[in-house]
């Protein structure tokens, strides 16, 4: 099992994109906001897997997201989250099998704990 904390607001998955102009045509690029975040996962899980092979095998991720406020977006960043730990906790996201995510209230210290185990089933 491995368990990484990523310190500060989580992210709402309504914030992580925004409509850009690539020349005439729109599209939806990452915001400031979620670079932000997929830095702060990136950071969290290097420290996280020191000394550790990366992850192998069908895995279940479990996401939990702290937030300052009770009324907060309970969409939580689940697809940032998987694409950050690619190439640090696994080669690619897709042996994640399963993923849950739920909200919490934590107003003195906002945070994500992420947990990764290996599927049972």
């Amino acid at each position: 099992m491995l368990t990484i904390t990523v310190p500060g607001k989580p992210l709402s998955i309504n914030r992580a994109y925004k409509v850009s102009r690539f020349g005439s045509r729109g599209g939806l690029r990452k915001s400031d906001e979620a670079l932000d975040y997929q830095w702060r996962v990136k950071v969290a899980a290097k420290k996280a897997m020191r000394g550790r092979e990366m992850l192998t095998g069908d895995l279940v991720l479990r996401l939990v997201a702290y937030w300052p406020r009770r009324n907060a977006d309970s969409d939580s960043p689940v697809k940032l989250t998987k694409d950050a730990l690619q190439g640090i906790v696994f080669k690619n996201d897709r042996i994640v099998i399963e993923d849950q995510s739920r909200r919490a209230h934590d107003p003195e210290l906002p945070r994500v704990e992420i947990t990764i185990t290996r599927d049972v089933a």
